[in-house]
């Protein structure tokens, strides 16, 4: 109950430093003042702003949705961000029955996987702008094949580095996918983000499931196979991504 407790604080302070701290964009500020959306859309150009709502939410949505680039996005996002969150659920089973750690040990490996997963988008967002999103994205499918190193019988401190090699990848991807959201959903940015970083985050409920299944079907040995599961779903978005959204900017 304690460590409900802490999370519940750490939501409202972070709730109340948001509505003190941010703002909207200058468009949706001048907006808010009366401004015509013409007249706010210009001003708000001048200050830089790139990206404007198109129409409510069901439309944008319906725009996105028509965009196939749409689909990969989501697929490559459920594949590494739903991959942090099953791999965040699930290594603490890993850790204690496969490689026979005390629980405390587990959590602390678990936690460093989970905070390097997701420090690893700042320096993935950067390195994007810098020598673009797509290829970011491959790269890190790329490493990301690395999950089926995991089936390999090693001592659990060669296996946690490779967890970190995982993190390291799924945190540069999931930089790259948002990062690419707006090249190839220009049209409808809001709506393709809700597609992508709601039906990736379920990749966190499907693949603890699969992981599960797999070590029911093979006993031990399966808490290895299981990563497979990633290492399957990186080789498609590779080919996936490539054919849809490389070739398409080249």
């Amino acid at each position: 109950m304690n460590a409900y407790h802490v999370l519940t604080a750490v939501l409202i302070i972070g709730g109340i430093l948001y509505a003190v701290i941010s703002c909207n964009a200058p468009y949706f500020q001048l907006r808010n003042h009366g401004v015509s959306h013409e007249e706010a859309k210009k001003a708000a150009v001048e200050h830089d702003e790139e990206l404007f709502p198109t129409g409510n939410i069901v439309e944008s949505l319906k725009i996105s949705a028509g965009i196939p680039q749409t689909w990969l996005l989501v697929l490559t996002y459920f594949t590494t961000f739903g991959g942090f969150m099953a791999l965040t659920a699930w290594f603490p089973t890993y850790w204690t029955r496969a490689q026979g750690l005390e629980p405390i040990t587990a959590g602390a490996l678990t936690a460093i996987f989970s905070i390097l997963a997701a420090l690893m988008r700042v320096p993935g967002g950067k390195f994007a702008d810098k020598v673009g999103g797509q290829k970011v994205c491959i790269g890190a499918l790329v490493v990301a094949i690395s999950c089926a190193l995991m089936n390999l019988n090693l001592p659990w401190f060669g296996t946690f580095l490779i967890t970190i090699v995982i993190a390291v990848a799924f945190g540069f991807n999931n930089a790259a996918v948002m990062k690419l959201v707006p090249v190839y959903v220009a049209k409808s940015v809001g709506g393709a983000s809700g597609w992508v970083g709601g039906l990736g985050a379920f990749g966190g409920f499907v693949f603890p499931i699969i992981l599960a299944a797999v070590v029911t079907a093979y006993g031990n040995a399966g808490y290895g196979l299981g990563f497979l599961v990633f290492t399957l779903f990186a080789i498609a978005n590779i080919v996936l991504n490539w054919l849809g959204m490389m070739r398409k900017a080249n």
